[in-house]
């Protein structure tokens, strides 16, 4: 598809509105103006569907240069760009390759860390990169999920992200879809306390 090595970042925009030509039209526009590479524009559903096919290859492409641990964090939209910057820079010193993919019309975004889980010393500096990228979400007006939710690996951060009022809603929640907490007892939302 001529996507090659060098390309550092795709962005794809879908639009089937009446005035789709003009909307495309200020979205190049304004993609030109802040500096993209090339554009490509299409109306042709096999072309689209190419380019869509890239987008959901990118973590078979990641999972193929090692073990991932996959992050979802939100940010504002405006913040995005602050966000991968930060991802980069915190990839640096670690060594470690991360890819971010995800969907830019609502800042939620899927930094992937590849490591070798037979190294300790990789998984460390994997779960440190993953929790420094969590913090810097926070930093930015985001949050610690934008679609996975909480899992166990973030469950230290909820109390970071959500304040007493919203994990006690969370709980309440919880508890009327699992009054008996059989559901991932312990996992995230323990009942008391």
């Amino acid at each position: 598809m001529g996507v090659g090595d060098d390309t550092a970042a795709l962005l794809l925009i879908q639009h089937d509105g009446v005035d789709a030509p003009n909307v495309l039209a200020d979205i190049e526009q304004h993609c030109t103006s802040h500096g993209a590479g090339e554009i490509v524009v299409s109306s042709d559903p096999t072309e689209a569907e190419m380019l869509l096919e890239a987008r959901r290859q990118a973590l078979p492409a990641l999972e193929r240069l090692g073990d991932w641990l996959l992050g979802d964090v939100c940010v504002p939209c405006s913040r995005i760009t602050d966000l991968i910057s930060a991802i980069e820079q915190i990839a640096q010193p670690t060594g470690l390759t991360i890819g971010v993919f995800g969907h830019a019309g609502d800042g939620n975004l899927h930094p992937t860390v590849i490591y070798d889980k037979t190294d300790a010393a990789s998984r460390d500096a994997a779960l440190e990169a993953f929790n420094a990228i969590t913090q810097k979400a926070l930093e930015l007006g985001g949050t610690i999920t934008g679609e996975h939710g909480v899992g166990r690996l973030k469950a230290g951060w909820l109390r970071k992200d959500l304040d007493p009022v919203n994990i006690e809603v969370h709980r309440a929640v919880k508890h009327a879809f699992d009054p008996t907490a059989v559901l991932n007892p312990g996992a995230v939302l323990h009942l008391h306390g």
